[in-house]
């Protein structure tokens, strides 16, 4: 049996069209979360130092970040640290402003994710410097006190985009690697890395 429209009411003639207009914007316009929609936003804050385009990439470019923990990982002093520092602190600044579910997304974006545990571990591994340090007093090595309190940021985030877990295992496997450089035993040891800085004084 064919179906004859031109035998339907106007109106629910009016209603399929309308209907099947609506199906077809959302089957070639996907719903996008109030997430997706941040996030949107939140690349194109952090373009200039997370992001490459993927044909650049491709010949090997790196991002400003990327070349700016080099940079900081070759020199270990301030002045060669500064882009590096003030690239962690925008990314740290811009998921701190999002809701725990988005700013999860934002974290599990593929630049973001290795932009913030390398640059957790740089932060760490640049306080303890070339050798061990001597004493507790010694553990923040040249860091400043705007830099621990990015330290102590970065530390919170993890918990808060990663899970609680996150920064139990890496201070673990962080400790583990001081340990054996070091020769001393774990509470030694710790107590001269930056995992042990109490971020109360820093919040």
């Amino acid at each position: 049996m064919s179906l004859e429209f031109n035998s339907w009411p106007r109106s629910l003639l009016a209603a399929v069209m309308i209907g099947g207009g609506i199906f077809l914007v959302l089957l070639l316009n996907p719903f996008h979360s109030v997430c997706d929609t941040q996030e949107e936003l939140f690349r194109e804050e952090l373009k200039k130092e997370f992001f490459v385009e993927r044909k650049l990439k491709q010949k090997g470019f790196k991002s400003s970040f990327e070349r700016a923990m080099e940079d900081c990982s070759y020199s270990n002093s301030p002045g060669g640290c500064f882009d590096f520092f003030q690239a962690l602190r925008k990314m740290e600044r811009e998921l701190s402003h999002l809701s725990q579910e988005c700013s999860q997304q934002m974290a599990r974006i593929p630049e973001i994710r290795q932009a913030f545990q390398k640059g957790l571990l740089l932060v760490v591994n640049l306080a303890w410097g070339e050798k061990t340090p001597e004493t507790y007093l010694e553990k923040t090595g040249w860091l400043g006190a705007s830099d621990l309190h990015l330290f102590c940021q970065l530390k919170r985030q993890s918990q808060r985009v990663y899970g609680i877990s996150y920064w139990k295992n890496f201070s673990e496997e962080r400790a583990k690697e001081f340990i054996d450089k070091a020769g001393l035993t774990a509470s030694e040891t710790l107590s001269r890395s930056l995992l042990s800085l109490n971020c109360r004084n820093y919040y």
